[in-house]
Parts: C-alpha cells; structure tokens; sequence
C-alpha cells in the first residue's frame, strides 16, 4: 500500500469522508468541510494535502489511536510489538514508536487477519 493510500485509509478509518458538496468534491471530517481546494470526483483521492499527516506526525497518529475500541487497541499493542521488535528499545521493553511503525500497526489492527 503506497504511502498515501495509507493516509487516506487511516483518515477514512476516523471519519474523514471525500464527499460531493454542490457541484463540488471535498474533504469532510465530521460534517465539516476540511478542504479549502474544492475538485472533481477523480481527483478527490489525489487531493490529500488536506489530510493529516498519519505517516509522520506522532500527533495525528495519537488522535487515530484514540478512536479504537478497547479489543482494538490490544490488538494494535499485539500488532506494534513485532513492528518495533528489530529496535533494541523495543527489546528493553521502551516503547518509542515512530508515526510510520504505528500507522502500519493501525491499519494492520483494522484489516482482517488471513
């Protein structure tokens, strides 16, 4: 999954929605609209400047964290472990995860395990 796509999927997983407002397609969060640059249903998915940055901003990361449910967030702590396991800080039993390592923890606590 591209970076981006990562973005959107994590944004989508807290509620942001790409949505048809007028003539017009923009960023929603909350039934707000979040996007100043309105555009075309095609570009909406490209449009994600607006979005926040899950990938390197612990901040956006935390605020995403937050919306997981109690059996979620066991699940994210059981996906991050091996994520962080090749740091040394993770073998001293430190948690100093980057925004990367737990957005891919994130999205790996929403998909569906094989």
């Amino acid at each position: 999954m591209s970076p981006e796509a990562q973005r959107i999927a994590i944004a989508e997983a807290c509620g942001w929605a790409c949505s048809k407002t007028g003539d017009c397609w923009a960023w929603f969060c909350n039934a707000e609209v979040k996007s100043n640059l309105f555009h075309s249903k095609k570009s909406c998915l490209r449009s994600t400047h607006i979005l926040p940055d899950y990938l390197n901003d612990l901040n956006a990361m935390h605020e995403a964290e937050k919306t997981l449910r109690p059996t979620q967030a066991r699940r994210f702590i059981s996906e991050l472990w091996p994520i962080m396991a090749p740091s040394k800080e993770a073998e001293l039993g430190t948690f100093h995860a980057t925004a990367a390592q737990r957005a891919e923890a994130f999205l790996k606590t929403l998909l569906p395990r094989p």
